[in-house]
Parts: structure tokens; C-alpha cells; sequence
């Protein structure tokens, strides 16, 4: 469990709860101030995590990392992008914005 107040951050009882397990009993779980070092706990064998496809996709991808069951939360949260309106139609931001549509549209999930 990675410690954080951060009211976007979903800890394992939201987890839980958002996949139809009401009121969990979790008990001697390690406990870590970032997500670096639960990653690092996880791929050394200690334990299991949540994480954010966009971090641990490839380590699943190449199997240095097991997804422990297929249940993926999908939060509200995400990345945008704003543009000036007058200038979304230029050749170069257009290009972006739709290289960028491309990839979003190719993003697994697992």
C-alpha cells in the first residue's frame, strides 16, 4: 500500500469496494511512501500492488510483472490537452492532435 493524502489516489479498500467487495479486512500489508518503492516491492517478489497501466503496462507486457486477477477500475481521472481554438486546424497542430488520437486509441486493456 502506497500511503498518500491524496483524495484521487485509489487504495485498496476503494479498489475493493468499486469491484463489489464491501468492507475488506486487509491486515499486515507493507506499507510504502511512494510508488516507486511498491513497484520495486512487487517486482522483487514481496508482495502485490495496485498499479496505473501506463507505469507497469510494459512490466506486465514483458512479464517481469503477473496481473494477480483481471478486474481493472477505470477512474475519471486522466491527461487533456487545450488548445487556441483558431489554431487547431494548422497542419502541425492538427498532425499532433491527431497522432495523439491515434495513440490514445491504441492503448491496451488489460
Amino acid at each position: 500500500h502506497v500511503t498518500v493524502i491524496d483524495p484521487d489516489w485509489l487504495g485498496w479498500e476503494q479498489y475493493f469496494n468499486r469491484i463489489g467487495h464491501d468492507n475488506p479486512v486487509l491486515s499486515g500489508a507493507l506499507r510504502f511512501s511512494n510508488y516507486v518503492q511498491a513497484v520495486q516491492a512487487a517486482l522483487t517478489g514481496d508482495g502485490i500492488m495496485l498499479g496505473w497501466r501506463a507505469v507497469v503496462g510494459d512490466l506486465v507486457k514483458s512479464q517481469q510483472l503477473t496481473l494477480a486477477f483481471d478486474a481493472p477500475v477505470h477512474l475519471d481521472g486522466g491527461y487533456y490537452i487545450k488548445g487556441v481554438h483558431d489554431h487547431d486546424n494548422s497542419n502541425n497542430v492538427g498532425a499532433l492532435l491527431g497522432w495523439l488520437r491515434e495513440q490514445a486509441g491504441k492503448t491496451p486493456n488489460f
